[in-house]
């Protein structure tokens, strides 16, 4: 199969970015032809070019022309779109649509019905645009405390939904998890075009050494991910202790004193394997729904039990005394209470450690998502033929 894989890369690499990379990756080990389209935001420096990227978030002319070239010259059988946004912009599924070319749509996060992606803000879930549009972000600054940069993005949300390019221009959509379906299903998506995929984890293989009693933090250093939280839990309770491994703008909040607390600052991939192999527990505190965590796929696959917040995608994931704990959000003591736990009783850490393994084993594979993916892009050439013949 000719697969076209189409990704706009953040500025600061984060989970989509290696979801994009571990299924190109997974395909063309299977045998695929598989050519990518890929920009970057880093080519977005100074007032001007962040002005015109504004502009063209809503339909980039010059994205449309420089994806039909590449459809035309690589003539896939699919197209599968990870992330589009800012500078490819949806303007990638009308070069698609011109070609009659198939296109598949992973909805990483909630960017393409709520200007703050996150269905968040100021620490607290926010459904405002699920229910009423997007229009309310704009006055709330919410996209990089910017009031234009907001409004370009709400008008990308209003315009596409209008003109019904997620219904007429996309023949599947791929969703992370039970949960985030329901919420695009709630926003007016076409529940029948959504399948159910999860992001999955090359396993790391080797030994596992024996864990040691401290939790781990893996992720972006920024308010959303809750390390506030989690810094000040730690602090006030120095018996118990924790790791950071990540990189963000609150990197001064772990960059402490605290003999509990050791910030790690970025590390390769195979050096936060080994500290997932020896570490009792990952910690979460996303005070947002997360879309799919790459980081507890990862755990799972190190057998590392999550201790994460009752919200969303991550204790829909996690489940509760099996592959880990689950605390109330925002509940310090709570928080503390489930940490504690798993650090001191290794009986407790030991059984979840087994369950967590048997759990990636059972539904995080490489072999499982590649068999998913393959009839995913079945059903979306099957639809896309009998959308252009009809």
């Amino acid at each position: 199969m000719r697969i076209l894989v189409v990704h706009n890369k953040y500025k600061i690499r984060g989970g989509e970015d290696s979801v994009f990379e571990n299924e190109v990756e997974l395909l063309r080990s299977a045998g695929h032809d598989v050519e990518t389209y890929v920009v970057d935001n880093e080519r977005v420096k100074g007032l001007f070019s962040r002005i015109l990227t504004a502009f063209s978030c809503v339909f980039s002319p010059s994205e449309f022309f420089r994806i039909r070239r590449v459809i035309k010259f690589f003539q896939p059988d699919v197209v599968h779109v990870h992330n589009y946004f800012p500078l490819i912009s949806p303007a990638v599924f009308y070069a698609c649509s011109s070609f009659s070319v198939p296109v598949v749509h992973t909805l990483h996060n909630f960017r393409a019905i709520c200007p703050t992606a996150l269905l968040s803000l100021d620490g607290m879930v926010n459904e405002s645009s699920i229910y009423d549009g997007p229009w309310w972000a704009v006055k709330r600054r919410v996209y990089q405390g910017s009031a234009i940069g907001t409004f370009f993005l709400a008008l990308m949300i209003s315009f596409h939904r209008t003109l019904g390019t997620w219904e007429k221009r996309v023949d599947v959509f791929i969703a992370l998890t039970e949960f985030n379906k329901i919420k695009y299903v709630q926003a007016g998506w076409p529940e029948e075009k959504i399948y159910i995929k999860p992001n999955f984890s090359i396993g790391p293989g080797g030994d596992f050494p024996e864990r040691q009693s401290y939790a781990l933090y893996v992720g972006r250093l920024s308010e959303e991910k809750g390390i506030p939280f989690i810094v000040s839990a730690f602090r006030e309770n120095p018996r118990l202790n924790l790791k950071i491994i990540g990189c963000g703008p609150l990197e001064m909040l772990v960059s402490g004193k605290e003999k509990n607390i050791e910030y790690l600052g970025e590390r390769s991939r195979d050096e936060v394997t080994d500290y997932m192999k020896s570490a009792s527990c990952l910690v979460m505190a996303s005070t947002w729904y997360e879309g799919f965590p790459m980081v507890i796929v990862e755990a799972l696959s190190c057998g590392l039990p999550v201790v994460v917040p009752q919200r969303g995608n991550m204790s829909g994931v996690i489940k509760n005394g099996v592959t880990g704990l689950h605390y109330k959000p925002e509940d310090r003591d709570s928080f503390i209470s489930e940490v504690s736990e798993v650090l001191s009783n290794i009986e407790l850490r030991d059984e979840l450690s087994k369950s967590a393994l048997e759990e990636y084993r059972c539904q995080y594979t490489t072999s499982q998502n590649l068999e998913s993916l393959e009839s995913i892009y079945k059903v979306a050439i099957t639809r896309s033929r009998e959308h252009y013949e009809s």
